[in-house]
């Protein structure tokens, strides 16, 4: 198969504009009710994947139609849908950034498996209308504000204990530790026309949100 340059999951129905992914440069991946969004949308369908126990008969029924491949998985398996989705987009293409479409859900099981996802792929990013979370691997980095002016929040959540972490030019200025789980640098905040500086000794998730 030819090498995409970016990987594009949609696993749920939002508002966000999908023309610029409607090109040969992405490859396209539809997952339960995601399919229909991208065919409501008229976008490329490339495959779509799941068990579609959210859709529809009729529904199932136009996603084959419209899907240039389709594969339908077991109600019984071990790995959830978007799981699923992201390790067949690895295999398809190893070294293509990874775009993840996701929204919280009611279940807070489900919720979590966000950081399963931060925790074992690189260069993925999960993002809606309101949020984008993305990993940054151990160093010294600035987050350029004008990339993201529509953000205002941003949260820290460490993938390893004894993450010895600075953060600069932020609403709350943070030097210390960071362990896994620890709620310490939740709800910061942007300074406006300030670029952030981060610097931390081991992988780190931002959370960025309007």
């Amino acid at each position: 198969m030819e090498n995409k340059k970016v990987v594009l999951i949609v696993t749920t129905t939002t508002q966000l504009n999908f023309d610029r992914y409607n090109n040969e440069q992405f490859f396209i991946i539809g997952v339960e009710r995601g399919c229909l969004d991208l065919i409501e949308k008229k976008i490329k369908l490339d495959l779509a994947i799941s068990d579609f126990d959210q859709v529809l008969p009729e529904e199932l029924v136009l996603i084959k139609d419209y899907a240039l491949q389709f594969t339908k998985l077991s109600f019984d398996k071990d790995w959830l849908d978007g799981l699923v989705a992201l390790k067949t987009a690895r295999e398809l293409f190893p070294q293509a950034p990874i775009k993840f479409v996701s929204k919280p859900t009611k279940r807070y099981d489900m919720n979590l498996s966000i950081l399963d996802i931060m925790n074992q792929y690189d260069d993925v990013e999960i993002f809606n209308e309101h949020s984008l979370i993305k990993k940054i691997p151990a160093g010294t980095r600035e987050i350029n504000f004008n990339n993201f002016q529509e953000m205002t929040y941003l949260s820290f959540f460490s993938l390893k204990n004894n993450n010895h972490l600075i953060l600069e030019n932020l609403a709350y200025p943070y030097q210390g530790i960071l362990d896994v789980f620890s709620t310490r640098c939740i709800s910061n905040a942007f300074i406006a026309y300030q670029n952030p500086k981060i610097s931390n000794s081991e992988p780190l998730v931002v959370i960025m949100s309007k």
